[in-house]
């Protein structure tokens, strides 16, 4: 049972707290058991401290399309607060330079809509920014237009395929990249590999195919593609570098076949697509280019993910990629085993199991006097 306290509703179970506001309502858990009294007093505190509700927000409203089935909005900039202020996400970015293309932008929000029609659900999300914002320049010189060549060297059995088409000479220019190219670079036997000068060849799409192995589980198969007006010069930096660590390909009907982590590595050219394969088997199937939704998929995102989901549970394709105009992102999920596509990506949803522990990296400094009261937001 709700209760009245402070100036708002509240109800309390085990740790868990509900609290409405002014139409507003606001879950939450506390990190130690608490009486109503307490709770409510902190609860309100934590609303007056963050002052407005999204309902009073002009652009909010604007944005929130109810006739939808799911809508949503976020400010951009409160999530990249809540992010950097995250240990994990922390280490990640300090791993992973280029992930600060992400985290510092100067995108104002983002609004999601999504609507279901039997066995499809169609999703847009708008990137509300500038024209001529940091963030919109950076996908001007770096992104290239959508291709989908790279489709013909990946076997039409990976699960997921992801590809963003880039300029390479601008991409290797950014301050971010040169932090990752520098810490590969630094690893054992890497640093001849001479990777600035392979991201520098790349004139299109950079494609990872990944799908569980038949044969052994927990394993993965991979495929590696990128367009490039000089593949094979790709190829014979590649060969250079294996050769200097004492493994001399072998070369067969134009691939260059090597063994690492017990699979077998095939490297090679079609067309302007230089491709990398490790797979645990012989390849039989066909390619991802005779599958008519992945070609117009790829063809229309310069930056995008498509993925097959199938097991008892749950069989469906879920697809999301940049558009040209570079702030729609669209999606499309469709279910291929049942008529409802909204039980289907609800089932989805369902699957994903939750993160209990997080191995927290100890040494990082989290500054206690920003965290309000005993809540910890979902």
């Amino acid at each position: 049972q709700f209760e009245g306290k402070d100036g708002v509703d509240i109800a309390i179970s085990g740790n868990d707290v509900w609290v409405v506001s002014d139409g507003i309502l606001l879950k939450a858990v506390l990190k130690n058991s608490s009486d109503a009294d307490k709770a409510s007093r902190l609860a309100s505190a934590i609303i007056n401290y963050e002052g407005k509700s999204i309902a009073d927000l002009d652009e909010a409203t604007r944005l929130l399309d109810v006739e939808k089935e799911i809508t949503a909005y976020f400010d951009a900039q409160s999530i990249e607060t809540i992010l950097k202020a995250n240990p994990v996400v922390s280490t990640w970015v300090s791993d992973y330079p280029i992930l600060h293309l992400l985290l510092d932008n100067d995108i104002k929000s983002i609004s999601l809509d999504m609507t279901f029609d039997n066995d499809k659900g169609d999703m847009n999300i708008h990137l509300n920014m500038d024209d001529n914002c940091r963030f919109a320049q950076l996908l001007d010189a770096v992104l290239q237009k959508p291709s989908n060549t790279f489709l013909k060297t990946i076997p039409n059995s990976m699960q997921v395929v992801t590809a963003m088409s880039v300029n390479g000479a601008n991409l290797v220019r950014l301050p971010q990249i040169c932090k990752m190219i520098k810490k590969i670079n630094e690893m054992p036997y890497l640093g001849g590999l001479h990777l600035d000068s392979i991201v520098n060849a790349i004139e299109g799409p950079i494609a990872v195919g990944v799908s569980e192995d038949p044969y052994f589980e927990g394993d993965y198969n991979y495929v590696f593609a990128a367009e490039s007006g000089k593949p094979y010069y790709i190829v014979d930096m590649i060969a250079r570098f294996a050769s200097r660590l004492g493994q001399d390909p072998e070369v067969y009907e134009g691939e260059y076949y090597y063994s690492y982590n017990n699979k077998q590595v095939k490297v090679g050219v079609n067309g302007n697509v230089v491709y990398i394969k490790m797979l645990n088997y012989e390849q039989t199937e066909g390619y991802a280019s005779t599958i008519e939704e992945m070609n117009n998929f790829f063809g229309g995102s310069s930056l995008g993910v498509y993925s097959h989901f199938a097991d008892k549970d749950v069989n469906s394709t879920i697809s999301i990629g940049l558009t040209t105009d570079k702030k729609l992102i669209k999606g499309n999920f469709i279910a291929n085993n049942e008529g409802n596509a909204m039980m289907q990506f609800i089932k989805l949803l369902c699957t994903i199991k939750p993160v209990n522990d997080y191995d927290y990296d100890m040494s990082t400094t989290i500054d206690s006097d920003n965290m309000v009261g005993e809540f910890h937001a979902f």
